[in-house]
């Protein structure tokens, strides 16, 4: 897990240059709304910072709308098949 500076938590992957394109391919990236972004962010103990890609989308589209951080992300919607 991570830190950024609003003390968000999330998992970091690193992701190869070449499958980027399919990532954004299935966050929508560059559809109405979806986005991919750089931000900082610091582990939770010591170690480098990393500038980390992030996908999000336009609050119009965030529905329903999560203001705090998940422990336990169960939204069927995104979770594959074969982990439900």
């Amino acid at each position: 897990m991570s830190r950024a500076s609003g003390c968000e938590y999330f998992e970091l992957y690193e992701v190869e240059n070449i499958r980027m394109a399919t990532l954004d391919k299935i966050e929508g990236t560059g559809e109405r709304g979806s986005y991919r972004a750089s931000i900082d962010v610091e582990p939770t103990g010591c170690g480098a910072h990393y500038l980390a890609n992030v996908y999000f989308k336009a609050r119009e589209l965030a529905s329903p709308i999560y203001t705090t951080y998940l422990e336990d992300y169960q939204d069927r919607r995104f979770i594959p098949p074969w982990s439900r």
